[in-house]
């Protein structure tokens, strides 16, 4: 995978760092300027299919000067995570019932970090990414507020499946 971070503006690049969380999922953390140490209010936002986390920078540098830090993660088979190369149609509901089993541990080492306010707490995304945010949002959630973009999908069909 090309080294993304290159593309990135300097003014996103000095308030980010790409880590790891929860169980290896690749993020990117943005933190809003001045970071005093005072937890910020936050998202998790979650790209599309055949996207990665450092898709938006515009999106991410708007939540900062905002006030809002945000954690964008690689979706499996994408970005970082692109060795299993789930990018087809029909992968994406193993992606969201991936995605379901990672998210809490995600945010559980957000707030051990610090810098993340857990007491409010967004979730978002687009296409997979906003369809991944709305079967979360079916189960008991931490988040105060959800944001979706461009997300559908029928799974009516997928009556195996835990959603």
């Amino acid at each position: 995978m090309p080294k993304l971070d290159g593309a990135m503006p300097e003014s996103l690049k000095a308030i980010s760092e790409t880590v790891r969380l929860g169980s290896n999922v690749p993020a990117l953390l943005v933190r809003p300027e001045p970071d005093d140490g005072t937890p910020a209010p936050w998202i998790l936002w979650m790209h599309g299919r055949t996207a990665h986390k450092e898709l938006d920078p515009g999106r991410y540098l708007r939540l900062a000067r905002a006030g809002f830090a945000s954690c964008a993660i690689d979706l499996p088979g994408h970005g970082e995570r692109e060795g299993a190369h789930a990018t087809e149609p029909t992968d994406a509901l193993g992606i969201i019932e991936q995605m379901l089993n990672e998210l809490d541990d995600v945010v559980q080492e957000l707030g051990r970090r610090g810098g993340f306010d857990l007491q409010r707490a967004a979730i978002g995304g687009m296409s997979l990414g906003g369809m991944i945010t709305l079967a979360r949002l079916c189960r008991p959630h931490p988040f105060r507020a959800a944001i979706v973009e461009a997300a559908s999908g029928n799974w009516s069909f997928q009556e195996q499946r835990q959603f």
